[in-house]
């Protein structure tokens, strides 16, 4: 995940971005791995599997972070 705006659904579902610590190294944050009980391996597998639902959707999304798998749900939102 590359961003997770204030107030977006994915930050009220606690979904965590990459970011540059303080020595500038990357560090990793949440990788999605699944929607809805739908393997995520790649970027177009999240757009189909998002493109099934509508703003409003609540949706149970897989994500990998610090080698574990952790499930949550979500509603999803209209882009701004």
């Amino acid at each position: 995940i590359a961003n997770v705006p204030d107030g977006s659904a994915a930050a009220q579902a606690g979904l965590i971005p990459s970011y540059r610590n303080s020595d500038g190294e990357i560090v990793l944050g949440d990788l999605i791995v699944g929607i809805d009980g739908e393997n995520i391996t790649k970027s177009p597998d999240l757009i189909w599997a998002l493109q099934k639902h509508k703003p409003g959707d609540q949706v149970k999304v897989k994500i990998l972070r610090d080698a574990r798998e952790i499930e949550t749900e979500l509603t999803l939102q209209a882009l701004k």
